[in-house]
C-alpha cells in the first residue's frame, strides 16, 4: 500500500515513520500508561467488553510481550523505509510483462516482488536480531527487569552486574561475549549476502 501512488501517501508514510522518531523513553512511558493495570486504555477497552484486564507489566508472562509490542511499534517505520526503497527499485517493466502474461497479483508477488526483496529481508532480519541483543532502555524504564526477573535482557544484566552489584570484571566479560555474538551474526549476514539471493 505504501508503495502505491495514491492521494495522501506521503502523510500515510509519515504516520508510519513517526514512532521511530519518538525516543525510547517517551515510547516506554506511553505504553506504561496504555497497559496500566488500573487505569490503562487497553484495560478500559477490555472492561467495555466485560473482560477483566490483567496487570500487564506485573505479570511474568505478559510483561515481555508488552515490551516486544512497544519495540515493534517503535521500529516499524524504520524497516518500512528499507522495504519501501527495495520496492521502488524493482523495475516496473517486470510487472508490466507479468500483466501481459496474465499473472495474478499473488503470482506477481510470489515470482517478482518476494524474490527481489530477499536480500533486503535478510538485512532486516539481521538488524532485528542485533536489536534484540541491545534491548535495555525499555526494560530499565518499564519493568526494571521484573516481575521476578522475567524481563531481564543481556544488556540489562550487564548493567546490573556493573553498576548495581559492582562486579565490573564479570560485566566486562559478559560485554565481550555479547560483542563476539554480534560480530558472528554480522559475519554470517555478510556471508549470506555475498551469495546470489535474487534474480
Amino acid at each position: 500500500m505504501l508503495d502505491r501512488k495514491i492521494k495522501g501517501i506521503n502523510f500515510i508514510r509519515t504516520v508510519f515513520f513517526i514512532p521511530y522518531v519518538i525516543s525510547i523513553i517517551s515510547a516506554s512511558l506511553i505504553f506504561m500508561m496504555l497497559f496500566n493495570g488500573d487505569k490503562g486504555l487497553v484495560n478500559g477497552v477490555l472492561d467495555l467488553l466485560n473482560i477483566e484486564g490483567p496487570n500487564w507489566l506485573s505479570d511474568t508472562k505478559l510483561a515481555m510481550p508488552v515490551i516486544a509490542i512497544m519495540s515493534s511499534w517503535r521500529r516499524i517505520g524504520y524497516f518500512m523505509l528499507i522495504y519501501l526503497a527495495g520496492l521502488q527499485n524493482i523495475p516496473k517493466s517486470l510487472y508490466e510483462a507479468a500483466d501481459i502474461d496474465g499473472a495474478s497479483t499473488f503470482q506477481q508477488f510470489r515470482t517478482i516482488t518476494w524474490p527481489l526483496l530477499r536480500r533486503i529481508t535478510m538485512v532486516v532480519f539481521i538488524l532485528l536480531l542485533i536489536n534484540c541483543f541491545n534491548v535495555f532502555q525499555e526494560i530499565f524504564v518499564m519493568t526494571g527487569g521484573g516481575p521476578g526477573d522475567s524481563t531481564i535482557t543481556i544488556p540489562f544484566l550487564i548493567y546490573n552486574e556493573a553498576f548495581k552489584y559492582f562486579h565490573i570484571g564479570k560485566a566486562s566479560a559478559m560485554s565481550y561475549i555479547l560483542f563476539v555474538v554480534v560480530v558472528i551474526i554480522s559475519l554470517v549476514q555478510n556471508k549470506i549476502n555475498s551469495k546470489k539471493l535474487d534474480y
